[in-house]
């Protein structure tokens, strides 16, 4: 029995991600396709909102500020902006 090429077993897919490998001749799919991104949930921090709501959360607990890890639980949480200062007392 001969192996068959994967050609033959699998349609073709069509890839949105850059290579990750260097460019060796033109036009060899650097190219990243237009394609609409998923809209995030409501409420769902991104990532950059996570690490700020963590950091301030780890800063609260390690200077005993409950409001700035409040805060940050807040955040992780959705119900408050990251870009929003921490309420100071």
């Amino acid at each position: 029995m001969q192996a068959q090429m994967p050609s033959s077993v699998v349609n073709p897919q069509r890839v949105d991600t850059l290579p990750q490998q260097g460019s060796t001749q033109p036009d060899d799919g650097q190219a990243v396709h237009a394609q609409q991104q998923p809209v995030e949930e409501q409420g769902q921090p991104s990532f950059k909102e996570q690490v700020i709501g963590y950091a301030q959360k780890t800063r609260g607990a390690v200077l005993r500020k409950s409001e700035l890890k409040q805060h940050g639980e807040q955040v992780l949480e959705g119900r408050a902006d990251a870009r929003e200062p921490p309420p100071k007392h």
